[in-house]
């Protein structure tokens, strides 16, 4: 009975923080999101899976993952990675270094998840 509880406090908070960006190249300003553990294992499987650099679309990939407005909505898809690459270097940046903080992305964070193997289910093991 306490693990249901706990389990169901665990599930009901709401755990993904916003920061807001002021991207001053548009005049306007964004926020961005904490990746839920979803999106985070599909950033690491694509990041892990690129063979020699870091992709050279990984600003827009983050970008694209924790852009958000003042709702936590995405506002951008990978539709708009194309039109993002034309943008503003710096005002990507500011998005990028802004989510890699929140995220816990760094250089050597990225390069220890190109050193890892892309995250796989449980569901079926013998654990899980």
């Amino acid at each position: 009975m306490e693990t249901q509880i706990l389990t169901k406090e665990i599930l009901d908070v709401d755990d993904i923080t916003l920061e807001k960006v002021v991207i001053s190249e548009w005049g306007k300003y964004c926020f961005v999101k904490v990746m839920t553990a979803n999106e985070r294992a599909k950033f690491i499987a694509r990041v892990g899976a690129a063979t020699g650099d870091v992709p050279v679309d990984l600003m827009e990939e983050v970008v694209v993952l924790t852009c958000t407005n003042a709702k936590g909505e995405l506002i951008f898809t990978n539709k708009d990675k194309a039109k993002l690459s034309t943008k503003s270097g710096m005002a990507l940046e500011k998005i990028f270094k802004a989510a890699s903080k929140l995220n816990g992305l760094n250089k050597e964070g990225v390069e220890q998840i190109k050193g890892e193997s892309p995250p796989t289910s449980s569901l079926g093991s013998p654990s899980g």
